[in-house]
């Protein structure tokens, strides 16, 4: 009792170092240990207790995944005993974990519905699991497959039997190359994927790379005794001396291979090699020898119908017993012999055209599938693309839009500008004008208050003196609008009303040059008084002078002259 609390306090201890270190780890060395963690202390409660606590509160999605398959779907897998529900619940794990990228993880939920699917018999839907283990394998970014040898030995294993030696090949040697970390058994594995190779080199008829690799199978087996393997070799080796036509060295290989497998009880190898090893007797006329050892070849195949070589051993048996009986013109069991070869040919043809039709439904199903998949990252890429063609172009229009409204905006603020710019410029002259023209009436108005005392003056004094009758004509001259304050004062008029001038004259053409200047003071609203002092007349023909223009321009009223020009 005491030993027994020391083995699961031992135990604990080293559960509970592996959980605190499992957080350290990253790839698949965490998703193994976690995977191995679960497994193998579900009914201890402290242990799972502490593991679910850390995942909870460190783990990342893929942990929690692990989690989730544990706690939840793995007991109902154990319930449902490979109903169509497990599958269900694979295809959701297998989901989830490419839901997160967690390629490694789909991998192994495929592989594990692929063993359930062949326990089944269902082996096109196996094959199919396994071909897309293969592809979610094939997506680790390293190129090492996640270092699953031991799953691509299963799926070399599966294309040897569809004597697809090729790819059975290409597969084992890969799996060779990435590791045995998380291999069940590391050395078996490697002598059991070194003769898979070597024997898909054999079935090929490469004899020479066969030979290496069966070599290589021997030699592992070699160095720990391993009988059952240094049989299975050294026979395999004897088959390519024998297919070569080495029957000497093939005879002394098949004997040593056939003690190791009669004591482990290896009964295809035993009827395989009992086989060849008859016919390498036939063919160097050691008759007495042939016969013992079919009749064994016989028993050992009986005490395995199931392993996959039956029908082709029975085949080779029939085969060279029907030369052996023909030697000893045994007419009877030569036709028996012939039946046999017929009747097991036929069936290894059957068996042949169901594991191709197996091998075509679970590669067809994977390929449509895959297609699906394809088809639909297509569509959702192309849905990514329209949509973020649609963001471009929206973003281009809001940005054109945004440019085409700042530029206006633009055009309109330096319009506002000019205009603010011109309606100062159109104020400054304004001003101006009307600053020179009320100077000019100022300084009229000074001129014609001097020239009335001057007059009043000359009316009181009786003696009024040429020289200053000079000066009060001088006077009179000063308050009339000179050239040169005309051509100023034109200057000034146009820079205000630019088409003033060229609108009379183009309208009416018969306007004289002192009817425009009428209706230029007109419009600065000069009065008929300060207009009569600027021209130097009277009153009287500024009145006569208002009337010929109201012909001129057809109108009846005074006011409608100042309406005339006000819109021009």
């Amino acid at each position: 009792m005491i030993f027994c609390c020391m083995l699961l306090c031992i135990g604990n201890s080293f559960a509970q170092q592996r959980i605190d270190s499992f957080l350290q780890l990253s790839g698949v060395d965490r998703y193994y240990t976690l995977n191995e963690l679960y497994g193998n202390n579900l009914k201890n409660q402290q242990v799972i207790g502490r593991l679910n606590a850390l995942v909870l509160q460190k783990g990342n999605s893929s942990d929690k995944l692990i989690q989730y398959f544990w706690l939840e779907k793995r007991p109902l897998l154990d319930s449902l005993k490979l109903s169509p529900k497990v599958f269900t619940i694979y295809q959701e794990m297998v989901q989830k974990a490419e839901a997160i990228n967690n390629h490694y993880l789909a991998a192994q939920y495929y592989i594990s519905m692929g063993v359930n699917y062949n326990t089944l018999k269902a082996f096109n839907r196996s094959f199919e699991s396994q071909l897309y283990c293969l592809d979610a394998l094939s997506k680790d970014p390293t190129g090492k497959y996640f270092h699953q040898s031991w799953w691509l030995h299963i799926i070399a294993n599966k294309f040897y039997e569809f004597k697809d030696y090729i790819k059975t090949i290409e597969l084992a040697k890969i799996a060779s190359t990435i590791g045995l970390q998380y291999t069940p058994d590391g050395h078996w594995f490697q002598k059991v994927n070194t003769n898979l190779i070597g024997m898909s080199y054999l079935k090929n008829q490469q004899y020479d790379s066969a030979r290496n690799w069966l070599q290589q199978t021997l030699q592992i087996a070699s160095t720990v005794r391993d009988t059952v393997w240094m049989g299975i070799a050294t026979g395999n080796l004897g088959t390519i001396h024998y297919l070569q036509g080495n029957y000497t060295k093939a005879i002394q290989l098949y004997t040593q291979a056939l003690q190791w497998c009669r004591q482990k009880g290896i009964w295809d190898n035993v009827a395989s090699f009992c086989n060849n090893l008859a016919d390498c007797y036939m063919l160097t006329n050691k008759y007495n020898a042939v016969l013992p050892l079919l009749n064994e070849s016989e028993i050992a195949n009986q005490k395995d119908r199931n392993n996959n070589s039956y029908l082709a051993n029975q085949i080779k048996l029939y085969t060279v017993a029907e030369r052996y009986y023909r030697k000893k013109n045994d007419n009877k069991l030569i036709i028996d012999c012939a039946d046999s070869v017929k009747k097991y040919q036929q069936l290894y043809n059957q068996h042949f055209d169901i594991t191709q039709k197996i091998k075509a439904e679970g590669e067809f199903a994977y390929r449509s599938k895959d297609l699906q998949n394809k088809l639909l990252l297509n569509e959702n890429k192309l849905q990514k693309q329209t949509i973020l063609f649609g963001c471009i172009v929206a973003i281009l229009t809001a940005s054109f839009i945004i440019f085409y409204i700042k530029r206006i905006n633009l055009r309109k603020k330096i319009a506002e500008q000019k205009k603010a710019l011109l309606e100062q410029q159109l104020q400054a002259s304004k001003k101006e004008i009307l600053d020179f023209t009320h100077h000019i009436v100022e300084k009229n108005q000074i001129i014609e208050h001097y020239t009335a005392e001057i007059i009043a003056l000359q009316k009181q004094t009786k003696s009024f003196e040429q020289e200053q009758t000079s000066v009060l004509q001088e006077l009179k001259s000063q308050t009339i609008l000179t050239q040169a304050d005309w051509v100023k004062f034109k200057l000034l008029f146009k820079k205000v009303y630019p088409n003033f001038f060229s609108h009379f004259k183009t309208q009416y053409p018969e306007l004289t040059q002192a009817e425009i200047r009428f209706l230029a003071f007109t419009k600065l609203e000069i009065s008929p008084k300060e207009m009569a002092s600027l021209l130097g007349v009277s009153d009287e023909a500024i009145r006569t002078l208002r009337y010929r223009i109201k012909k001129k321009l057809n109108i009846n009223d005074a006011k409608e002259i100042e309406q005339a020009v006000a819109t021009v």
